[in-house]
């Protein structure tokens, strides 16, 4: 029951999300879905944090989860700020 609970929970968040966030913040598509940064596997305080939830179109999407990743989180941080990645981490660590 919780697994449903979880997927229906996400499913109507990223749907809130990409109304909220309709363009990807790497190259500008439209918005197929919002990335966890922090992988929401490992950490599930940040689950349905916005400030952890990056809009991405698929192409850049599966660009993050292959190889580019490392290269991907740098362009990321350096769009949103030093100050919304310390915070993060903040929040990811308490």
């Amino acid at each position: 029951m919780l697994k449903i609970k979880n997927k229906w929970t996400d499913k109507k968040f990223q749907e809130y999300l990409i109304k909220k966030n309709p363009y990807c913040l790497l190259c500008g598509d439209l918005t197929v879905c919002h990335h966890h940064f922090f992988h929401k596997g490992s950490n599930t305080q940040l689950r349905y944090t916005e400030e952890n939830l990056i809009p991405v179109c698929n192409n850049c999407h599966l660009l993050i989860h292959n190889k580019q990743r490392k290269e991907l989180e740098e362009i990321i941080i350096n769009k949103k700020g030093k100050e919304w990645y310390n915070n993060l981490r903040i929040k990811k660590n308490i």
